[in-house]
Formats: C-alpha cells, sequence, structure tokens
C-alpha cells in the first residue's frame, strides 16, 4: 500500500464524538451503561480545537460558577463538594439518590425538575457530569443544614486570614453576602475556631514537631539559644516551658539599640491556656527589638525568675546594673527583678498605671495632670503638679482615698521622668508608644 492511500485513510476516516444528552435513557434520567471506548472518545481533541470538555480547578472563585455537561472533577470528594458548594450559593438543598466513589446522582428536595448525574471515567478516580438537566423553579432557601461550620470554614478562611480579629456579626454579614445563607451564632464561633486551625494548624501537631523546630533553628543559627524544659514528673515527657533567642536579635540589641528593656506577659490562646513571656528592647529610631521569649505555664515569681536569668545570662550577666526595665508592676516580676539585679533601674508602664488611675479617679483634669507630672522632667514642676492634685481632689473623709495618697504608695522613681537616672538616656515611660506627652487639651465646643 502506498504512502497516498495511507493519507487518504487517514483523511477519510471520521471522528466519533458522544453527546451524553442523546442517549437512550434506560428506564431512568440517567445512563451508567456507556463503554469504556465513549469514556475515553470524551477525551478526544484535536491541537487546534484544545479539550472538548472544562476541568474543574482547584481554588477557582465559585461565585459566579456554573455547571457544566462534560466537566471533569479530580476525584468524587472534589466532585460533591463543588456540588454542595452550588446547591448552597444558588439556594436550593439537595437531595442524594445515588452517593458512592463511582457515581453521584442528585436532585432538588423540592422536585422542581433538576437533576444531576456524574460517574467515573474508565474506572479511575476521575469524576465527570454525564447528566445535568432543568432549572430550578422553587424559591430560594435561607437556612440550608449542608451550610456546617466545616463548608463555612472553607468560606471564610481567606478573609480571616487576613483580619483574625473578624468578630461573629462580621463573619455572619460576610457568609450572607457571599453564600445568601443565613447560619447561627454557635456556627460561626465553630467555623472560625475551624478555620484558624486550618490556618496555624493544630496546637497538639505543632507541639509535637516542636523539637525538630528548634534542632532545625539551631542547624541554621549555630549561636542562638533555645531550651525546652519538660514538666518535672510527667511520664510520658509533657511539654513544660520554652526559652527562645535568635542570636542576631541579641547581637542587634547589643550593638545598636538604648540599653531599656520592656517585660510583659500575655495570655496565649490555646486549648492548653500558656503564657507568653517576652523581653522586648528599643533601637535608634524608636522601632521594637525582640531579644527573647518565653512559653510558660503560669505567669508568676518563679517562672519569671527563671526566663530573667537565662535571658541576663545571655545578654551580659546578672551582675551587671547598666540595664533599665520597664514593666506593668506584675507582682512575680517585681520581686524576681528585686532579687536578680536589685541595683538596676526599674520603671513602671503609665499606661498600664493610667488604667488602674481611671478605675478609682474619674476626673478628666486629674487624668491630665497625672500626664504633666508623669511626663516633666524638672522636678520643681513635678512638685508643683502634685501640689495642683492634691488641692483638686481634697481628703472628703477618712476613708477617702485621694489621688495624691495614692500615688505616694507609688515611688516616684519608677513612673516619673523627672526622678529617673541618667544613665539610660530614654524618657519612655510607656513602653510600647512614643516618648511620653501629655495629651492635648480638647476645645470646649460652644
Amino acid at each position: 500500500m502506498d504512502d497516498d492511500n495511507l493519507l487518504g485513510e487517514e483523511t477519510s476516516k471520521e471522528t466519533r464524538i458522544i453527546n451524553i444528552n442523546e442517549l437512550e435513557p434506560t428506564g431512568d434520567w440517567y445512563d451508567d451503561a456507556i463503554t469504556d471506548d465513549d469514556d475515553a472518545l470524551l477525551y478526544e481533541y484535536s491541537d487546534e480545537e484544545g479539550p472538548r470538555h472544562p476541568i474543574f480547578r482547584e481554588g477557582q472563585d465559585l461565585s459566579k460558577f456554573k455547571l457544566v455537561v462534560g466537566m471533569r472533577f479530580r476525584d468524587y470528594k472534589q466532585c460533591r463538594d463543588v456540588l454542595t458548594d452550588v446547591s448552597i450559593r444558588e439556594g436550593f438543598e439537595l437531595t442524594f439518590l445515588k452517593n458512592e466513589k463511582s457515581r453521584i446522582t442528585a436532585k432538588c428536595k423540592e422536585n422542581c425538575g433538576w437533576r444531576f448525574h456524574a460517574s467515573a471515567v474508565m474506572g479511575g478516580p476521575t469524576i465527570q457530569i454525564k447528566t445535568l438537566k432543568g432549572k430550578h423553579t422553587c424559591p430560594r432557601v435561607r437556612k440550608n443544614w449542608r451550610a456546617n461550620y466545616k463548608y463555612l470554614a472553607g468560606v471564610i478562611e481567606r478573609a480571616v486570614r487576613e483580619n483574625p480579629g473578624m468578630k461573629a456579626d462580621q463573619i455572619s454579614q460576610y457568609v450572607s453576602r457571599e453564600c445568601g445563607v443565613d447560619v447561627t451564632k454557635w456556627t460561626v464561633y465553630r467555623a472560625k475556631k475551624h478555620a484558624m486551625q486550618k490556618i496555624r494548624g493544630v496546637d497538639s501537631v505543632q507541639y509535637a514537631i516542636l523539637r525538630d523546630y528548634c534542632e532545625t533553628i539551631l542547624k541554621f543559627n549555630p549561636r542562638s539559644k533555645i531550651i525546652i524544659r519538660n514538666r518535672e514528673g510527667s511520664d510520658p515527657p509533657i511539654f513544660g516551658k520554652l526559652y527562645y533567642s535568635l542570636f542576631g536579635l541579641k547581637m542587634n540589641f547589643l550593638s545598636v539599640c538604648n540599653p531599656i528593656i520592656g517585660l510583659d506577659g500575655c495570655f496565649l490562646k490555646t486549648a492548653f491556656g500558656e503564657q507568653l513571656l517576652a523581653a522586648i528592647g528599643r533601637d535608634g529610631n524608636d522601632g521594637m527589638v525582640p531579644i527573647a521569649i518565653a512559653v510558660v505555664e503560669t505567669e508568676n515569681y518563679e517562672t519569671w525568675t527563671w526566663f530573667l536569668t537565662e535571658l541576663l545570662e545571655d545578654i551580659g550577666g546578672i551582675g551587671e546594673d547598666r540595664w533599665t526595665f520597664v514593666s506593668d508592676r506584675q507582682k512575680g516580676l517585681l520581686e524576681a527583678l528585686k532579687d536578680l539585679v536589685p541595683n538596676c533601674e526599674h520603671r513602671f508602664c503609665a499606661r498600664h498605671m493610667l488604667q488602674n488611675f481611671k478605675k478609682k479617679f474619674k476626673n478628666p483634669d486629674l487624668v491630665r495632670l497625672f500626664w504633666k507630672a508623669a511626663g516633666t522632667g524638672n522636678k520643681n514642676v513635678f512638685d508643683v503638679v502634685m501640689k495642683e492634685i492634691a488641692a483638686l481632689d481634697p481628703k472628703l473623709n477618712p476613708n477617702h482615698e485621694t489621688v495624691a495618697e495614692w500615688l505616694e504608695k507609688i515611688p516616684p522613681k519608677h513612673w516619673a521622668k523627672s526622678h529617673f537616672l541618667t544613665q539610660c538616656m530614654v524618657d519612655y515611660c510607656k513602653f510600647s508608644c512614643a516618648p511620653l506627652r501629655p495629651p492635648p487639651i480638647k476645645k470646649q465646643e460652644r
């Protein structure tokens, strides 16, 4: 046979394409009696035309997504999830007639005529839509039981990642706007918790790989200091506390930063309820420089003593008195600093003092005078302001504690700029903000 005949046979050969919607039914509105050869023909395409049937891409926007006959999905789970998402966004409930790994058959719960059928392609994991007929004529449903917390977690994951502080009302409005369904408050709470777990990971799993993470840090930052301690007497070992300080951050603080260290603790919102202790420095541009952090069970004298001992050994020794500490007057911290570094200057955060001040004294003029007394660098001006405070809040009865009496319990060397030592040339009283200045006086409207 010559080449011309071969070419003629190739060009005359017709390609057979099957339209699944035109298949003869076998007693029902869907048909699974499609051979492997017919399935294979669904994939036929030429180089010019491209694929004849779309493929669902993971992560695509589903707000304007439409199901079409011939669309292929990676597996059964992806097909089912997309079908559920479409039903929720379009406002109708599904009834599954077949819900198997090889085929999915569903219809509208209100029997409005909408039908869906998809089955496996060539016996593999790929699922393809074979039948999609009818249009929805039933009214929209605002409450869909398939919109559970796991589904909502996938919807709000991106929004929560960008704004972890989203409140329940904001999430409810976001879900209503995106999906058109109403959900309960408790479903929103569970959905946000599940979304945060997907973003940050499960806490128990993270603790299990903590030692591997620390070993990796020490491998690539060999002069860093990381200490892990287990709970005493725990069998099997249970995480107790962690000290973490990177060598680069420590050297940055020691080389260019002012000798002032802010100390504070906060709760970790996890199922295990630990607390985070932090030591923060300030550079020449008033930027924050993390020096070291610690994760402990509770914030008390023992944990602060352990953290400060490791910190002081890391930055130059316990016996040195060149450091200035700023804290929020936590009792365990005060005692630990007094025992470890009795000669170091210890300042109190004026912002935390003001919070306690406002609980007892509501007069805004007293607040303004407090800021003036704390912010002035002149001792004579400080004495004058203290007299003004005493005159503005006289002792009315023996049980009444005046502002002056309340402030006398706190030595001014801890909170007044005029009484600070000069070895640390920094005038911070509220460590997390700019240098201390009294707030401006608002003009009263006429």
